[in-house]
């Protein structure tokens, strides 16, 4: 299920007896998307300007999302020249959180994974500095769907991929019809 609370609202009417799963992909999304908010907002605080190719920020915009099991050594760098010094404390801090929750759910053993994600929405949802808006936004999120999170690790082989890529066929098909509809005009048919 993804972060919709009206799935959630209709899959607990529907089917009270289901347990609503958040998918992975969903919560790495949203701490993702914190990392590119707060790194955006650090790049027009420090330099007055959204992102330009030569801006260390703007460069490692990739790179920071890339978990960092899989960084290669150049990119391990680029990461490090952004974090040198105080001026991104902030995308450092975040990045670290969603490194944890990258951790969390690459963790062969679950419940050890679950005991990651555990400590990640507590931390996230107790003391956080307020000029860190985008992780106390995060931890808000996580704290309201923390069963939902959690209980991905309890329960194996659950993902909405499968649905999601029928979903995604369906849209395909739909946005493409009208291509293929003949159209006929003052009753002749071609």
């Amino acid at each position: 299920m993804d972060g919709f609370t009206g799935f959630k609202t209709a899959a607990e009417e529907e089917l009270p007896q289901a347990t609503a799963v958040m998918d992975p992909f969903h919560v790495i999304r949203l701490a993702g998307d914190a990392v590119e908010k707060c790194r955006r907002r650090i790049q027009l605080k420090t330099l007055g300007h959204r992102g330009r190719k030569q801006d260390p920020l703007y460069k490692a915009r990739r790179t920071l999302l890339t978990g960092a099991d899989l960084l290669t050594d150049k990119q391990y760098g680029r990461i490090q020249d952004v974090f040198d010094g105080d001026a991104h404390v902030e995308v450092e801090a975040t990045w670290a959180f969603y490194q944890h929750m990258v951790a969390a759910y690459r963790e062969p053993d679950r419940a050890q994974g679950k005991q990651i994600m555990q400590k990640v929405i507590t931390k996230l949802s107790r003391a956080v500095p307020k000029a860190l808006t985008e992780l106390t936004t995060l931890g808000r999120t996580l704290k309201n769907r923390a069963e939902d999170i959690l209980a991905y690790f309890d329960r194996p082989g659950t993902s909405n991929g499968p649905t999601e890529a029928l979903e995604c066929r369906c849209r395909h098909s739909i946005a493409y019809a009208d291509v293929w509809i003949m159209p006929t005009f003052s009753g002749c048919p071609w």
